[in-house]
C-alpha cells in the first residue's frame, strides 16, 4: 500500500501506452508514412476500409484501398487544420460520412493525430 492519498482513493493509475505501442501490436497503423507523416489509423478504421477489398484468388487490391483511404485522409488533414485555425480548445475532431463512417482525431504524443472510431476512444 502507498502513503500517497490519492492513489489509496483512486486506486492505481491507468498507464496510457505510445503510438509505438500500439503500432507493434497491430492496433495502430501508419498506412502512408511519406504522405501523411502525422496521420495513424486505428485497427477498426483500418479493417472499415479494406472490407471487400480482397479479389476472389485472395489477393489484396491495393489500388481500391488507396481509393478510399487517401481521400478520407485529405479530409481528416483539412478538418484538423480547420480546427487548429479556429484555436479551438477541444483536442477532438469529428468527421461524418467518410468512407469508414464517422471517424474521431486526436492528437497523439508524437505531435500528430490519431483517426479512430468513437467506440475506440
Amino acid at each position: 500500500m502507498t502513503n500517497d492519498p490519492l492513489t489509496e482513493f483512486y486506486g492505481e493509475p491507468i498507464y496510457t501506452r505510445t503510438s509505438d505501442q500500439d503500432i507493434e501490436d497491430g492496433v495502430l497503423h501508419h498506412p502512408y508514412p511519406d504522405k501523411f507523416p502525422g496521420l495513424y489509423i486505428s485497427d477498426g478504421v483500418l479493417v472499415e476500409l479494406t472490407k471487400g477489398l480482397i479479389d476472389k484468388y485472395e489477393e489484396w487490391d491495393s489500388l481500391k484501398f488507396d481509393q478510399r483511404c487517401i481521400p478520407m485522409l485529405m479530409d481528416c488533414s483539412w478538418a484538423i487544420k480547420a480546427a487548429l485555425l479556429k484555436d479551438q480548445e477541444e483536442t477532438l475532431v469529428i468527421l461524418e460520412h467518410t468512407a469508414a463512417g464517422t471517424i474521431w482525431m486526436g492528437p497523439n504524443e508524437k505531435g500528430g493525430w490519431t483517426v479512430h472510431f468513437p467506440s475506440e476512444h
